[in-house]
């Protein structure tokens, strides 16, 4: 957490990110869909450096396992 608050130049404490990361759940609407309903400007900022586009609110399964698989590439 206090890398990701660094990344961001400590605009956000630690606890207002943890609790937008918590809030960003998705719920299964389908056999493949999953509705992402909540978003902030933390998770903006978040999603900006770290290349997830967090504003998209649904998304496949297959989408969501590629963005895990880049993540853990990259970081």
């Amino acid at each position: 957490m206090r890398l990701l608050e660094y990344r961001l130049d400590w605009q956000y404490s630690a606890a207002a990110m943890q609790q937008a990361l918590a809030s960003a759940c998705g719920t299964s609407v389908g056999k493949n869909l999953y509705v992402f309903d909540y978003y902030d400007a933390v998770l903006e900022a978040i999603g900006k450096n770290l290349g997830i586009d967090f504003s998209k609110q649904s998304r496949t399964l297959q989408e969501i396992r590629h963005l895990l698989a880049q993540t853990k590439r990259k970081h």
